[in-house]
C-alpha cells in the first residue's frame, strides 16, 4: 500500500510530483498519483484564418486524430505494455477518447480530459515505482500541459544550432529571424524543460510516450489546413514560422540504414496494406517504430516478425529511415530473418 498520494489537481502539481520524483525526493514505492481532479487538464488547438469559421477542413481531422491515436498508443503501452491500439478494448477507447467542441465564429477545440484521467487513474491506482511514475506524469504533462509545444520544437532544432547562426541572421530572410526568436522564447523560457529531458532519460516508458507525442505534435503542425496561425496549449505557432519549420525539419533530415538485433514487442495493423512493428535494440534497448510494408510481397519478413513476436526471440532486421536530431522517423523495415546460430 502506498503511503504517499500526490494529487495531480493542477499542472503544477504534475509538474512539482515529477521534478520530486526524479530528484528521488520521495520514494516512488511508496507513492500514488490522485487524478480524480483533473478539471485542469486540456487539449486545446486553436485554427485562425478566414476558412476557418465553427469549420474544420479534412487535413486539420487528420491532425486531431492523430493526436488521438497517439494519445491512445501511449495509454496502451501504459496499461497494458505494449503501444497497440488493439490492445485497449473497445470499452477502453471509448472510455479515453476525447470529444472536442467548437466554439461560435472560430475553429476552437477544446476537449477537457477530466474524466479520461480519472478512468486512467483508476487503472493504475496500483501502480508504483519510478520508471512508471515518471511515464504517468510524462503523459499528462505532455499532452495536456505546456511541455508538449516545447518538446516539440526542442527536438526539431537544438539549441546549440540556434547560438551559431545567430550571428549570420542578420543576413538571412525575415522568416528565418522570427523562426529562431519564436523558438528562443519557447524553448529557452520554459522553466519545465530541462525537468521532461531528465524524465524522458531515467524512463524508456517516457521516452516511448514522448516519441508518441512528438508524432501527435508533428501532424498538428503539418496538418495545419492554410490557417494563418494555431495556438496549441496557449502558444500560437504562425503561419510563416509553420512553413519555416518543416522546411527546416526537412533539410536537417538524413537518410540512414540501420541493422541489428531486435525484439518485437508489438505487431499493429490499421489495414492490410501495413503493419507498424515495435522493435526494441537487443544490446542498446533502442526502441524504434518501423513499418513493414507490402506484406504479401515480403513475405519471409512478415513470418520472421511473427515468429519473434512469439516466440520471444530476437531477429536480424535491415531498416532504412530518416534521423531529424536524435528522433528515427518514416523507419521502414526492408528485410526481417533469425540470425543463423554461430
Amino acid at each position: 500500500m502506498a503511503d504517499i498520494t500526490l494529487k495531480i489537481d493542477s499542472e503544477a502539481a504534475a509538474w512539482t510530483a515529477l521534478r520530486q520524483i526524479i530528484r528521488r525526493e520521495v520514494d516512488a514505492r511508496n507513492v500514488s498519483l490522485d487524478l480524480s481532479d483533473c478539471s485542469w487538464a486540456t487539449a486545446h488547438f486553436n485554427y485562425s484564418g478566414e476558412v476557418f469559421n465553427q469549420t474544420i477542413t479534412t487535413s486539420v481531422m487528420k491532425g486531431l486524430i492523430e493526436y488521438q491515436t497517439s494519445f491512445y498508443r501511449s495509454l496502451a503501452l501504459l496499461l497494458k505494455d505494449d503501444a497497440r491500439v488493439t490492445r485497449l478494448t473497445d470499452a477502453e477507447k471509448a472510455s479515453f477518447e476525447l470529444v472536442f467542441s467548437v466554439n461560435e465564429g472560430s475553429s476552437d477545440f477544446l476537449a477537457g480530459a477530466a474524466e479520461q484521467l480519472q478512468t486512467f487513474g483508476k487503472a493504475i491506482e496500483k501502480m508504483n515505482g519510478r520508471q512508471v511514475l515518471i511515464a504517468v506524469l510524462t503523459l499528462l504533462v505532455l499532452y495536456f500541459g505546456s511541455g508538449m509545444v516545447t518538446h516539440y520544437m526542442d527536438n526539431q532544432l537544438d539549441e546549440k544550432r540556434i547560438e551559431l547562426d545567430r550571428a549570420r541572421l542578420q543576413s538571412e530572410d525575415s522568416d528565418k529571424k522570427q523562426l529562431y526568436d519564436f523558438l528562443e522564447g519557447v524553448i529557452t523560457k520554459d522553466p519545465n524543460r530541462a525537468v521532461l529531458n531528465r524524465a524522458i532519460k531515467s524512463s524508456k516508458k517516457a521516452a516511448e510516450v514522448s516519441d508518441h507525442s512528438l508524432r501527435a505534435m508533428d501532424e498538428i503542425i503539418r496538418n495545419d489546413g492554410g490557417a494563418d496561425s494555431i495556438t496549441v496549449h496557449n502558444t500560437k505557432i504562425s503561419s510563416s514560422n509553420i512553413q519555416a519549420i518543416t522546411r527546416a525539419t526537412r533539410s536537417r533530415s538524413e537518410n540512414i540504414v540501420i541493422t541489428g538485433d531486435f525484439l518485437v514487442t508489438a505487431v499493429e495493423s490499421d489495414d492490410t496494406s501495413a503493419y507498424t512493428v515495435r522493435l526494441e535494440g537487443v544490446e542498446d534497448g533502442q526502441v524504434i517504430l518501423a513499418e513493414l510494408e507490402d506484406p504479401l510481397i515480403g513475405s519471409r519478413a512478415q513470418k520472421a516478425i511473427a515468429s519473434a513476436e512469439w516466440s520471444h526471440k530476437p531477429i536480424r532486421v535491415h531498416i532504412t529511415a530518416r534521423q531529424v536530431g536524435d528522433a528515427i522517423r518514416d523507419a521502414k523495415i526492408t528485410r526481417a530473418f533469425t540470425p543463423r546460430k554461430k
